[in-house]
């Protein structure tokens, strides 16, 4: 049990760790490239990386009629819809306090996690959250808004989108534990890969946007594989293994290490000069989570 809950928390980690690749990858295929694009595309191969457990998922769902109904809110809302959310709120507010809004999914996990699955949270938790909460709030504060684009933007569309966001996406942490109690974790991830790749992408040709998909040239497909192997099926393999074992709390936990990971990969990799306040404002946000990490860790271990 010991190693299982080790094991969990490392599965986590690595996933983030390979997520914050994606901005790197991003860029090396092109920040041209419409968003809806680079979504569907990564989720479709992701998919097909994962068809032998996607199709086995498949198989099974099909005879279990309750699950339906979940499954599809954990596809269409949770995911396809909660992604279009997010890039909305990125074009209409400072991404510093969409950052702040979405990582509010921390205490909207825990407080749900405590009300779904009996994740109470103690003292230590408690504290953790206020730390990452002061963390954001200053990551938001120094955050400057780009001069020029305030014109152009809607800013209550802005916090509404961000909002939306951080809902669905912590049901979708929700959902998804408690769809892994029938399914299996790689049957999950592959089904969730496929069939939200493909209402992606379906969804932005309906719109118009098909000439996108054609305008990619070889290179950018050799490279949206590359992210698709990496940070979609690989990194939501590990991911969705560790938040089947480990609780909710440690997961949501987990995501507030993410800022410190893409920080060190834009400094040590692509060499992006980033600010002292930044890294401090990070560092007291990755402190906090660790305060949960490490309550959450002796109780799972105990």
């Amino acid at each position: 049990m010991k190693n299982t809950v080790t094991v969990s928390y490392i599965s986590m980690a690595m996933a983030w760790l390979l997520w914050s690749m994606d901005p790197i990858l991003i860029h090396v295929i092109g920040d041209d490239v419409a968003r809806p694009v680079m979504v569907g595309v990564s989720m479709t191969l992701a998919g097909l990386i994962l068809l032998f457990p996607a199709i086995k998922g498949y198989c099974f769902l099909a005879r279990r009629r309750d699950l339906w109904g979940s499954f599809l809110f954990y596809i269409i809302f949770a995911t396809v819809i909660a992604e279009l959310f997010y890039v909305m709120a990125i074009r209409n507010l400072n991404p510093g306090l969409v950052g702040l809004v979405l990582r509010s999914q921390v205490i909207m996990a825990i407080l749900s996690a405590w009300f779904f699955f009996s994740e109470r949270p103690n003292v230590s938790t408690i504290v953790g959250i206020g730390i990452v909460v002061l963390g954001y709030c200053g990551t938001a504060y120094f955050m400057k808004p780009e001069t020029g684009l305030e014109q152009h933007r809607n800013t209550a569309l802005g916090w509404g989108c961000a909002i939306a966001a951080a809902v669905l996406w912590t049901s979708g942490t929700l959902l998804g534990k408690k769809l892994m109690e029938n399914i299996k974790s790689s049957y999950l991830c592959g089904m969730r890969m496929l069939t939200a790749g493909i209402v992606t992408s379906i969804a932005y040709i309906c719109v118009g946007g098909g000439r996108d998909f054609l305008a990619l040239s070889g290179q950018q497909w050799w490279f949206m594989l590359i992210k698709s192997a990496i940070c979609s099926a690989l990194g939501y393999t590990l991911y969705m293994y560790g938040l089947h074992l480990a609780p909710v709390t440690a997961a949501a936990a987990m995501e507030q290490a993410a800022p410190l990971f893409t920080l060190c990969v834009a400094t040590f990799v692509i060499h992006e000069p980033i600010a002292a306040m930044q890294w401090g404002t990070v560092s007291v946000v990755f402190f906090g989570a660790a305060v949960i990490l490490a309550s959450q860790y002796r109780q799972s271990k105990s």
